[in-house]
């Protein structure tokens, strides 16, 4: 694991000032690179601005910690997912299946009836962030639409229509983050997925799970299979990566919050307390610092990102 030196800066320090600098050059690097987006989407540099020299350090260290994962990468997770994840699931479960599953096949306007397979997204009342995931699903990956399922039809009075899913008997459900699994357990609780998966098999596969999210999912439904397609843990929380104490960290962090925005300091780190520096390019998990996150209506603060933030 990284561990950061002292939270503030110390001017004379030249390690801590060339952290900066390399922190400021990798991220304009990666921008320009297109491995993250533009300056217009990630605004690092105005951002920085809003600390004092003192607090800079601990900017970069954020910046450092950065999780991002572009649409492009997104893409490449899901292709990861097709050619490689999806059919260990598949055979897992029916090694029939599993060696009948094609990926072309899901070009095709004519199901594959020996894979009878269907995606969809859990329903948030918060984001739609999972049917950003089938988008990419279908126009970069090129699935067929009759592999994914009518979701008005699918949710009619709150109660899961298994008959609509027709021959399909495998579920695979996509999201572009499971945090601690809350969301998605009180998904299944409302739509009765485990009434449902006495009939059908349920996938549950998110771009990156967090572990405790996935060990509370299968522990609630363990007849749900939940696979992510990158794994983080505790050990991306942000404030075990200092060589000081944990809550000595928080507390820094808290209190710079309060005092540099309008953000109280209860909110500061996060919904469920993961710590994480989590963004995707077009959504920012509500369990990202919300100092990442944060977008006032007024001018007095330069945002991070010009993303949707949820």
């Amino acid at each position: 694991m990284l561990f950061y030196m002292a939270y503030s800066l110390d001017e004379n320090d030249e390690d801590q000032l060339l952290f900066n600098s390399s922190v400021l050059n990798k991220t304009g690097d990666y921008c320009a690179r297109g491995i993250w987006p533009k300056q217009s989407k990630l605004r690092y540099k105005s951002w920085i601005n809003n600390f004092s020299q003192e607090e800079k350090y601990f900017a970069a260290c954020i910046l450092d910690s950065l999780i991002f994962r572009s649409n492009e990468q997104m893409v490449s997770q899901l292709d990861h997912m097709l050619d490689v994840l999806l059919p260990s699931l598949l055979y897992e479960f029916d090694p029939e299946i599993g060696l009948g599953f094609e990926r072309l096949d899901l070009k095709t306007k004519k199901k594959n009836n020996k894979v009878p397979l269907i995606f969809h997204a859990p329903i948030s009342g918060t984001t739609d962030s999972g049917h950003t995931v089938l988008t990419r699903l279908r126009k970069q990956c090129h699935v067929a639409e009759n592999y994914f399922v009518n979701q008005p039809k699918i949710y009619a009075s709150q109660k899961y229509d298994y008959s609509i899913l027709g021959d399909s008997s495998i579920l695979v459900l996509l999201d572009d983050f499971c945090g601690t699994g809350s969301q998605f357990i009180k998904y299944a609780k409302a739509y009765n997925l485990e009434e449902a998966s006495k009939t059908i098999k349920i996938f549950f596969i998110p771009l990156i799970g967090h572990e405790q999210g996935c060990q509370e999912i299968e522990k609630e439904f363990p007849e749900i299979k939940v696979k992510p397609i990158e794994t983080i843990s505790d050990q991306h929380n942000f404030f075990l990566k200092f060589d000081e104490p944990e809550k000595v960290i928080e507390e820094y962090y808290r209190k710079l919050v309060s005092a540099k925005t309008k953000l109280r300091k209860e909110t500061a780190i996060g919904e469920y307390d993961l710590k994480i520096c989590l963004v995707f390019e077009e959504n920012v998990p509500n369990n990202t610092l919300a100092i990442i996150r944060y977008k006032p209506d007024d001018d007095q603060w330069n945002s991070l990102l010009d993303i949707n933030t949820t």
